[in-house]
């Protein structure tokens, strides 16, 4: 097993429960949730702003009870941090990967939300960016064409994932 450093340890802690169970309100969806708020004209009618508001009551009410929420960076932020709506013991997770992929040869590619960087997500104190990767199990590369290491993809998923955390 890799052994964490210490800012892998922090982020890891801030986003598990005090058994050290990960547990995140995933809030990323756009189109998803487009499609479950019953607009009248359909969820191609829901504004930015519309969306904006059922994600702040989502951080609010479901959101600020849990060790992390995940956030897409085009509707909420920065808005739920430079308006105070984040609770300051709730962890945000942000998706760097942006709605559907690409095709190529029959590949999938993740596509990523321009401007959103691993920098970027530090200006919103982000503990731990989320990315939605694809592979080939079948190829010998990834779709990205990094070589692939077969000992990091059979390791078996550790029971607890990350340490206790002092939350309470």
């Amino acid at each position: 097993m890799n052994q964490l450093t210490a800012p892998e340890r922090r982020g890891m802690t801030s986003i598990c429960t005090p058994e050290g169970q990960m547990l995140i309100v995933a809030a990323d969806q756009r189109n998803g949730m487009k499609a479950v708020m019953n607009a009248p004209d359909g969820p191609s009618s829901i504004s930015i702003e519309q969306l904006r508001e059922a994600k702040r009551d989502m951080v609010r009410h479901l959101g600020n009870f849990a060790p992390a929420i995940l956030l897409d960076p085009e509707v909420p932020l920065p808005h739920i941090v430079d308006e105070g709506i984040l609770g300051r013991d709730t962890a945000l997770v942000v998706g760097m990967d942006s709605s559907g992929f690409d095709v190529v040869d029959g590949l999938r590619f993740t596509k990523f939300v321009p401007g959103v960087t691993l920098a970027r997500s530090a200006t919103w104190a982000v503990p731990s960016p989320k990315c939605f990767g694809m592979h080939a199990p079948t190829n010998k590369t990834s779709t990205h064409g990094w070589p692939m290491r077969s000992a990091n993809w059979s390791r078996p998923a550790p029971t607890k994932v990350c340490c206790s955390s002092s939350r309470s």
